[in-house]
């Protein structure tokens, strides 16, 4: 029998392997690398002199004392615990840019009274956003590419709000690189699972370590977050059945644990509150940032409202009117085509990127915290979002390469929507964070409606000019009196340069005729809107306007020599009505868009009995500042006087509608709605004016009379207990 003249083949059997992740499986090349440090300190070189031009925020001087205060903490093996109490909840914040600043200052034996001590700061400021930025750029490279990097970061250094905080805040912009900084680790960490290299670990360590020791909130999020993604990783790889397997089970818990005890470590070292007591201090910072108490007023769309009491859209809506265009549409352009860009860049960078950007805002939203100050507390998740739409635009550009006609609108469009904030940026370069885009109809369409120059840095401009004009001067020898509502950096400006020659003063706008002063410096932060609207802003006072484009965000008032406002005042505050009268008659008609004056005048025609005249200026005051609440509650007390109940309570229920907290209006819509046998109506008012002010004894007796009237014995004799107590 012959032999087969071959062996049937062996059918191979292939081994099914799950697909890799990470699309893009090339490293980052050291040249690459290099090109993109290098355009970031080339960045860092040129932006130094507008950090250093840049005036002081308006927390810069809890900050002075809080990085002042932190190395006799050190020094004093933490038996020196001063620092704890530099601000308002500082100590809940860690102090890493405070030890360096201060450090760096102690070298130059630069003092928080010096003006170049906070020069200092924005310069190490800028530092933290251009490495926050590099950050981004490296995270982007992983994802997309070189090009997709380099165009990163173009459109963080064109984003106004973003490198204007860069300038000068040391809160949300080192907290912000170390979110970005994280990410970045936390993506090279899940690429390179089973066994990522040391130098990942430590990288990520020190990312979370910078967080904590800027924010624990902060570098717990990024420790959750590497978490996360790490059990998702092992899921989709290894399934629920692979838990059993130490082993392969050790990878990811040495993967986690390494960085999370490096980073909490590091950053507690930095932050001294946390330091002298972890088990107790690290759980109340983080239900202090849960649980923000402080509740100030903000202008958002047109009314000044509390920031505990914000809309939901808040967030959102300022994103939205204050990102630059090419941001919008760099972000449709990649919810359009995200089916082809999920195919084409790293899936799990596209998700770190678009959970990192979507998570903490969702979260707040949900949790209804309080906010101000647009989303400068958010600066943090910009650089994922700047990731996601730079995915859009490379994809544009990607796809539509030249000849392709279209590659050329795609650039048209790009390049003329960057044009428009760059333009703002070099023209309102030390204020350049006040951008809002033509959405809201730039910085002019905004003004009344939102808060511009909310952190003051327009008071530096203000004090040049002065300089430059000659009213201040190093030889001067008169004593001149500056009265601000950014005082602090109006004083660092002026108390060494002029040799205690100008005198300084904290004046709240709406009371700036109760103290003596020669000129005064304003910011429209804390204004109402409707008073801004009215055009009486800038006042007939102003000498001088600070201008972002050509709208005020700053003046510069000069005082009349007589002084009549304060005059009238002091005349006020003693109870000489007929005495104040003069002075303030005299003050509107010098100045008669003064609502100040007018208010007052008005209280001064009340107490002398010439209620018609009162009537007069108080609807002249409320024409020039239809929210002014002192002018409706007096008005309101005019038509109650007069006893025409129905204006009365149309008066006061303005005036609570402006100020919900405002006790005075509430009790006197509490007696209207008694008179009108509505105890239970009038109940609800006495309650809301006990909650804005309980020492209100006429309201507790009122809360008596009610309850009485109602047959409820025993909490009337609550009430008039309160009462006598007072």
């Amino acid at each position: 029998m012959a032999k087969r003249k071959g062996k049937a083949k062996k059918k191979l059997k292939v081994k099914k392997t799950k697909p890799n992740l990470f699309s893009r499986d090339d490293v980052s090349s050291s040249s690459d690398n290099r090109l993109l440090g290098i355009v970031c300190i080339i960045l860092f070189l040129l932006l130094s002199v507008v950090a250093w031009n840049t005036g002081l925020n308006g927390d810069d001087d809890v900050q002075a004392n809080y990085a002042s205060a932190l190395p006799s903490f050190y020094s004093s093996l933490g038996s020196d615990t001063s620092s704890f109490d530099a601000g308002p909840e500082i100590k809940h914040y860690g102090g890493v840019f405070e030890i360096l600043t201060e450090t760096t200052n102690k070298i130059f034996s630069l003092t928080k009274l010096d003006a170049n001590y906070y020069k200092v700061r924005h310069l190490w400021n800028l530092l933290f956003g251009m490495l926050g930025i590099f950050f981004c750029a490296k995270l982007m490279h992983e994802i997309a590419g070189k090009r997709a990097s380099l165009l990163a970061i173009g459109l963080l250094v064109l984003s106004p709000r973003f490198l204007g905080h860069a300038m000068m805040n040391p809160k949300d912009i080192p907290f912000a690189t170390a979110y970005v900084m994280a990410l970045y680790f936390i993506y090279k960490v899940l690429k390179q699972m089973p066994r990522p290299s040391w130098g990942t670990l430590i990288g990520l360590g020190v990312a979370i370590g910078l967080g904590v020791g800027v924010r624990i909130n902060g570098g717990i999020l990024c420790i959750a977050y590497l978490g996360l993604f790490l059990g998702l990783l092992f899921l989709i790889r290894h399934g629920l059945a692979k838990l059993v397997q130490l082993d392969l089970l050790k990878n990811y818990l040495r993967a986690f644990g390494v960085p999370a005890l490096i980073g909490l470590l590091l950053g507690l070292l930095f932050w001294p509150y946390g330091l002298t007591d972890p088990l107790r201090h690290i759980p109340e910072s983080l239900n202090a940032f849960s649980n923000f108490s402080t509740a100030i007023k903000v202008l958002f769309q047109s009314d000044l409202v509390w920031s505990s009491d914000i809309p939901v859209k808040y967030i959102v809506c300022w994103m939205f009117l204050t990102i630059p265009l090419f941001i919008i549409l760099g972000i449709l352009a990649f919810l359009f085509f995200v089916k082809p860009i999920w195919n084409t860049y790293s899936r799990p960078g596209i998700v770190l990127a678009a959970f990192s950007f979507l998570f903490p805002l969702m979260y707040v939203i949900a949790q209804g915290s309080a906010l101000y100050d647009g989303w400068r507390h958010f600066t943090f998740v910009y650089p994922s979002l700047v990731i996601l739409v730079t995915m859009g635009w490379h994809f544009l550009l990607e796809r539509f390469r030249p000849p392709n006609k279209l590659s050329y609108a795609v650039m048209a469009i790009l390049g003329l929507t960057a044009l428009e904030p760059l333009v703002y940026q070099l023209r309102n370069s030390t204020i350049m964070y006040t951008y809002f885009n033509p959405i809201a109809g730039g910085i002019g369409g905004a003004f009344g409606h939102y808060e511009l120059d909310y952190w003051g840095t327009s008071v530096k401009q203000a004090v040049e000019w002065m300089d430059k004009e000659g009213i201040i001067s190093e030889d001067q020898t008169d004593t001149i009196t500056i009265a601000s509502n950014f005082h602090h950096a109006v004083g660092i400006y002026t108390r060494k340069k002029y040799k205690g020659k100008v005198r300084v003063r904290y004046q709240r706008y709406r009371e700036r005729g109760s103290r003596e002063w020669d000129y005064g410096i304003w910011v429209n932060r804390f204004i109402d809107g409707s008073y801004l609207r009215t055009n009486p802003w800038p006042t007939s006072k102003t000498i001088h306007e600070i201008k972002a484009n050509k709208t005020p965000v700053a003046i510069v008032e000069k005082q009349d020599d007589e002084n009549l406002i304060y005059q009238g005042l002091q005349a006020v505050e003693a109870g000489n009505w007929q005495g104040a009268i003069p002075y303030l008659s005299q003050e509107i008609e010098k100045y008669p868009d003064n609502e100040v004056a007018l208010t007052n005048l008005g209280m001064a025609y009340l107490n002398t009995q010439q209620l018609p005249k009162a009537k007069e200026v108080l609807e002249r005051a409320l024409v020039i500042s239809p929210e002014n609440v002192m002018a409706l509650n007096y008005l309101g007390f005019y038509h109650f006087n007069t006893q025409n109940y129905p204006e009365a309570q149309v008066i006061y229920g303005r005036a609570v509608a402006v100020n919900d907290r405002n006790a005075s209006a509430h009790y006197y819509l509490g007696v209207i709605a008694a008179q009108q046998n509505n105890p239970s109506k009038a109940l609800r008012h006495v309650q809301d004016c006990l909650e804005a002010n309980g020492r209100f004894k006429s309201c507790y007796t009122l809360g008596a009379q009610l309850h009485e009237q109602l047959g409820d014995q025993r909490s009337a004799q609550a009430f008039r207990n309160a009462a006598a107590q007072l």
